[in-house]
């Protein structure tokens, strides 16, 4: 038996593993969302329809409603994150008093569950009755805004923004760590600047740490869930709804299993078309800096 067979039947189990735990809620996922399955409608039995929630779907004003608040939330909230995470790495990867204490602080709110953040600023920070915003507008004699009414997916795209960029931070601070500091020294050794210093050196040798970055952040973007359903609800109307509140909503709101997991299993393509996009437009980057 050669290496290469070997090598197989050592990770046989785990692949066994991965599909019985992925695929088998995919194809569940498929057979439901050809089927009329409504929880509040026991009258209306189980039926096989076919394609026609998909058809449903992709003619329903709501859904590419939803459609473009994902791709604005994710858009706008991945080249924030990934601008402050690199400005924030850059700044942190030096030495003065009190950087461990900074670091600290600045990480701690990607450790915090969206649960906890939702409440936390949509209660304490810019609650329009009692809220630290309430305060701040009353001590100037002003009108407090109701940004969860006036403002939805915005309020939900600044906290994304607040919990993902000391993710960003975190990788990119790994990777300027990474790098030796006798390459620098021989860059301004050379007659490099600050400026090219950067462009030319440190940028190209942290580009698979900020293409690690941006395909996870992308990943944990696309199923912000807790965010939406702890501060506006999706609402108002589906101002501020996204993929999976949506799933969720039509679930366990409507309890239209059937029309839900057709969703779900649109969602499911749609992401993964992007992440690829993605992958490949980042790997035609790396390879043309190292070139």
């Amino acid at each position: 038996m050669n290496e290469n067979k070997k090598k197989g039947i050592l990770v046989l189990p785990a692949v066994i593993l991965v599909a019985l735990a992925t695929q088998i809620p995919l194809i569940i996922t498929v057979y439901n969302s050809m089927i009329r399955w409504i929880i509040v409608r026991p009258d209306l039995s189980k039926k096989f329809i076919g394609s026609q929630y998909y058809k449903k779907i992709f003619t329903s004003d709501e859904f590419w409603l939803v459609f473009q608040n994902t791709m604005v939330l994710t858009v706008i909230s991945l080249a924030a994150c990934l601008a402050l995470g690199t400005l924030l790495a850059f700044l942190l990867h030096r030495q003065f008093t009190g950087v461990g204490i900074v670091r600290t602080l600045l990480i701690s709110p990607f450790f915090l569950m969206d649960s906890v953040i939702g409440v936390f600023w949509r209660n304490v920070m810019l609650n329009p009755s009692f809220g630290l915003l309430y305060y701040f507008y009353k001590f100037f004699s002003l009108t407090p805004p109701d940004m969860l009414a006036e403002a939805p997916l915005f309020f939900i795209i600044i906290l994304v923004i607040w919990k993902w960029t000391p993710f960003f931070m975190l990788v990119l601070l790994a990777g300027l760590q990474s790098i030796p500091e006798e390459v620098l020294e021989a860059a301004v050794v050379d007659g490099a600047n600050a400026w090219n210093k950067t462009i030319y050196v440190i940028l190209p040798m942290v580009m698979k740490y900020i293409t690690i970055s941006l395909l996870l952040g992308l990943i944990f973007i696309l199923k912000t869930f807790g965010l939406v359903f702890t501060t506006t609800r999706g609402g108002p109307g589906f101002a501020s709804t996204n993929f999976p509140y949506y799933v969720y909503r039509i679930a366990f709101l409507g309890w239209n299993v059937g029309k839900s997991s057709a969703i779900a299993v649109v969602i499911i393509i749609i992401s993964l078309a992007i992440i690829l996009v993605l992958f490949k437009l980042l790997r035609k980057t790396i390879t043309e800096v190292e070139v």
